[in-house]
């Protein structure tokens, strides 16, 4: 069963709740220099906020459009550095260029949704 993450997070604020508590503590224990953080399946952006927050960059990933447009506004809101993408997988290129081992071209899969994007000002 597949599970409606977009369906939630355009219902629900902030769905998933805190940020996930062994992250947390990780962050915590081990960084001491700004790092720049992929969270893959961010949803709403609630590792992010938390990673962000203590002073590195974050790119989030997310199937999501509601996720990812709910972590643009709030990143926006607290001037934050967390950039989020929804892939837009190509299939037909990703499994042309699967199949054509010859193939010296690099596979296109995805590719950022430059209107979501935030970055913070210099």
């Amino acid at each position: 069963m597949v599970y409606d993450y977009d369906k939630l997070y355009g219902a629900t604020s902030q769905a998933l709740g805190a940020a996930t508590q062994v992250l947390v503590e990780f962050f915590k224990r081990n960084t001491s220099e700004a790092l720049r953080v992929l969270d893959v399946g961010c949803g709403q952006g609630r590792d992010a906020f938390f990673i962000a927050r203590q002073g590195h960059s974050v790119v989030g990933v997310d199937l999501s459009p509601n996720g990812i447009n709910d972590l643009i506004i709030a990143a926006n809101k607290e001037k934050l550095a967390i950039e989020g993408v929804v892939p837009i997988f190509q299939h037909s290129i990703l499994r042309s260029s699967l199949m054509s081992s010859s193939s010296t071209e690099p596979c296109t899969c995805c590719q950022k949704r430059n209107d979501m994007k935030y970055s913070p000002a210099s």
